[in-house]
């Protein structure tokens, strides 16, 4: 299957600034500034933490936290019953998105942990049997906890080996055992990229969704004139290995922190005949619009004709 767009691209002019930045994110924080002034103040990392576990629960999923490559990592989850050993064991597994990273331009938070947990709330409305929640390092993190969270890992690095490398650990160890376990990997925002990237290295992957997703984090970087993230590997670098997955990129077409043009750029760098999809979808901005919408987008996930492994199975209607 090659490349198909679904809706014209829409045009979205960058902020206007002028010159190089020397922080990143300048142009996410524009948009978590007028949350806070919604909001009226900043929620604690503890309120925010218990506000996630309230989304939680609503969506029958249970916390669970893990060491895992030197972070402590929060999850909340559901999982079915594995069937007989000859049957295949789906699970969609969320990625949550930055979180938050910044308190101004150009000052990064001591705290990640999101204020509006975008991921949690999709897998939250997910109605699949088996649902496994994955936040970010740092994200989530009781007081006190001893780690190797730092700064650079919400920064520039939050998309470092080390990084990936964690939430690929620790999807093997809180996953039930199964032979022929099939993951559709769902990133919002930075999480998309971060789905990107385990999905290169996983060989049980059997479709790959981002939401709102920096698949591109070069040249979000150049198009927002920002710094560019040192100590990350970037997911363009991986389009191609991922020819043969179901690749569905939802762009939301108010979106001015992660515009159409990162997915188009990583879908130019798949293979032709890359089993990829785009969709704008119309009302959606960077954080809301979603949640509306969700999971019925999950059913414009591309079948991939011929392709071998785990991709090749059809993924399930909901």
């Amino acid at each position: 299957m090659t490349f198909v767009a679904i809706d014209p691209p829409r045009r979205i002019d960058p902020p206007g600034r002028t010159g190089p930045m020397v922080r990143v994110l300048a142009a996410a924080m524009l948009g978590m500034l007028v949350l806070l002034h919604l909001a009226g103040c900043t929620a604690t990392p503890a309120e925010r933490s218990s506000s996630a576990g309230e989304i939680a629960s609503r969506g029958g999923l249970s916390k669970g936290t893990l060491r895992s490559r030197g972070f402590a990592l929060t999850t909340w989850s559901r999982f079915a019953p594995p069937a007989e050993a000859s049957s295949a064991y789906d699970v969609d597994v969320y990625i949550e998105g930055d979180g938050y990273a910044w308190e101004t331009t150009t000052d990064p938070s001591s705290d990640p942990t999101p204020l509006n947990p975008v991921a949690l709330r999709l897998a939250a409305a997910d109605r699949a049997p088996s649902v496994l929640y994955l936040a970010r390092p740092c994200q989530f993190r009781p007081a006190g906890t001893r780690d190797s969270c730092g700064v650079p890992f919400w920064t520039s690095q939050r998309f470092a080996e080390s990084v990936v490398a964690s939430l690929d650990e620790a999807i093997d160890r809180t996953l039930p055992p199964s032979t022929r376990r099939r993951l559709t990997l769902i990133g919002y925002s930075g999480g998309g990229g971060l789905a990107v990237l385990l999905a290169a290295r996983r060989s049980d992957v059997a479709a790959v969704v981002t939401v709102a997703g920096n698949v591109a984090h070069g040249v979000w970087t150049s198009h927002h004139r920002v710094s560019p993230l040192l100590g990350s590997l970037d997911p363009i670098d991986s389009a191609a290995r991922l020819a043969a997955v179901p690749q569905l990129h939802l762009v939301g077409a108010n979106d001015r922190i992660v515009p159409r043009l990162i997915a188009d750029s990583f879908a130019r760098r798949s293979p032709p005949g890359g089993c990829i999809r785009i969709v704008t979808i119309a009302g959606a901005s960077h954080d809301s619009g979603w949640l509306e919408n969700w999971p019925a987008l999950l059913d414009r996930i591309p079948a991939c004709p011929g392709a071998d492994g785990p991709a090749a199975a059809p993924v399930p209607a909901r």
